[in-house]
């Protein structure tokens, strides 16, 4: 697990745009699989690491992504699923993020909603696949809530 979270953390330094959407997803959905052995790595990244330049990509990729690009739409809605799944992993993550400015930019997504995003697949510019799964709006409540009320420390963290 140590090697797949260094490799991802490499490959997002320098991904963008349609590479970085499904990295995330993918990254937060392995929070969620395998949720022990995700919540080891990520404290050890705390503790090695102090704030890793992770929380700085999803925080500059979300403030650059204020409104919703068709080429990949679901980039707001998997990094916040990706900080949900971290602060509930290591809680600790909850004071980096907010010293790294996430709450400003959740509020951002959060007063500008966007039709792109209740979309899943396109044909064209034609959204044809609903998203499924909790609102955006609701997600980022959820994400602002752990921020400021992070869960009981995980694994001993």
């Amino acid at each position: 697990h140590r090697a797949c979270m260094q490799q991802m953390e490499n490959i997002m330094s320098s991904a963008g745009g349609k590479q970085l959407e499904p990295l995330i997803g993918l990254v937060s959905q392995i929070g969620d699989v395998i949720p022990e052995p995700f919540a080891r790595e990520v404290q050890r990244q705390l503790q090695t690491n102090g704030s890793s330049g992770l929380v700085q990509k999803l925080v500059g990729t979300l403030n650059s992504n204020r409104m919703p690009n068709p080429e990949y739409p679901r980039m707001r809605r998997v990094i916040v699923e990706m900080v949900i799944s971290i602060v509930k992993s290591c809680p600790r993550y909850a004071t980096i993020f907010r010293d790294k400015g996430m709450m400003e930019a959740l509020s951002k997504v959060e007063r500008t909603p966007s039709k792109v995003e209740k979309y899943r697949v396109f044909y064209g510019n034609v959204g044809v696949v609903p998203e499924s799964g909790s609102p955006l709006a609701a997600l980022v409540a959820t994400a602002k809530g752990l921020l400021v009320h992070p869960a009981a420390p995980a694994l001993g963290a």
